[in-house]
């Protein structure tokens, strides 16, 4: 009986052994956090790959907030921890741990990094000056601008004006900055067409409801970025469901959004990076090296899916036919049969 399992088991995966990969998270665990590593099981489960995955918080919406010197010591907290397990390759998801800890994981030079998440532009990621590195490649996480203005447009032909308003956390400040630039062009290049009014970057509920008084007057639609970190007068962090329900009941215009969560609070429409899409692609970099495919030829290169969503709820509520052109395009969703996560 013991032969007979010992040659079952000879070839297949789940009997070769086990590898561990390290997995950094930027943010205290939540929806993203979890889609991320759903994202990144899935790639090792779809690929047959006998992989345990340890995963560590760096929280960087709490640790932004302290002193340089307490953030360094947090930096190498995570740096012991991940040499002391020797790890042998890693994922580092999002712009906050990967500058936190790539510099000095690339120093070390016996571990593979694959980020992922990540949204400044090439030019601006201090560790990547210099070209690729041997032991390092990833995902970028970038926003499809015209793609979103031109689902918006399918909706209101008419719209000249629209306005972002978002939280003033690294992150936010980092995805505005690449949804400006877009916005930017496209006026540029083609006059007369929508233009960004106006950018509200803020961190105080009460600053965010004024906020949207202003766009109800003066904007034909909304961008919503990153309602993150919004607090409010308790000192308490302004839930993303409040948010929603405050847009919806103060806006009667369009506004779209940047993630599913965003969708289903009650945004129109979203052209949306997932987070399960960010982890599965970065996991299946990992499959790729350890199927022995170099890092530097597999590379660094945008996420390859985006999910284009539109709330049907939204679109009755402002009396907006989805167009012809979008059905079977895009994901549907109802407000009326999900209910959001944190």
């Amino acid at each position: 009986m013991a032969v007979g399992i010992l040659m079952l088991c000879v070839g297949t995966a789940f009997c070769a052994e086990m590898q561990v990969v390290g997995v950094v998270y930027s943010y205290r665990p939540d929806d993203w956090c979890a889609g991320l590593g759903q994202g990144i099981r899935a790639a090792f489960s779809t690929f047959h790959k006998n992989v345990k995955t340890v995963e560590y918080t760096y929280d960087s919406y709490y640790w932004e907030k302290k002193s340089g010197n307490e953030k360094n010591k947090e930096r190498q907290r995570l740096l012991d921890q991940i040499r002391q397990r020797k790890l042998k390759q890693i994922i580092i998801c999002d712009d906050e741990a990967a500058d936190l800890l790539i510099p000095d994981l690339l120093r070390q030079g016996n571990i593979k990094i694959f980020f992922t998440g990540v949204n400044r532009s090439e030019p601006e990621i201090a560790w990547l000056k210099g070209g690729v590195h041997a032991g390092l490649s990833g995902i970028l996480e970038r926003y499809r601008v015209p793609e979103s203005l031109e689902i918006l447009t399918m909706f209101k032909p008419d719209v000249r004006s629209i306005s972002i308003l978002t939280s003033k956390v690294e992150t936010s400040q980092i995805i505005t900055a690449q949804v400006v630039e877009g916005i930017r062009k496209i006026s540029d290049a083609h006059p007369g067409r929508i233009s960004l009014r106006k950018t509200y970057m803020l961190d105080s509920w009460t600053d965010w409801q004024t906020a949207i008084s202003e766009i109800a007057q003066q904007d034909q639609a909304l961008w919503l970025l990153v309602p993150s970190e919004v607090m409010g007068r308790d000192g308490k962090e302004t839930s993303i469901e409040t948010i929603g329900a405050y847009l919806r009941a103060h806006l009667n215009i369009p506004t779209l959004g940047i993630t599913s969560l965003h969708t289903k609070i009650g945004v129109l429409a979203a052209v949306t990076v997932n987070p399960y899409d960010l982890g599965y692609e970065a996991g299946e970099q990992v499959v790729r090296v350890m199927n022995g495919e170099r890092q530097e030829d597999i590379g660094i290169y945008p996420l390859q899916r985006n999910r284009f969503e539109i709330n049907i709820v939204e679109s009755r509520r402002l009396h907006l036919r989805i167009p012809d052109k979008l059905k079977g395009v895009v994901t549907l969703v109802d407000l009326t049969k999900s209910s959001p996560g944190k």
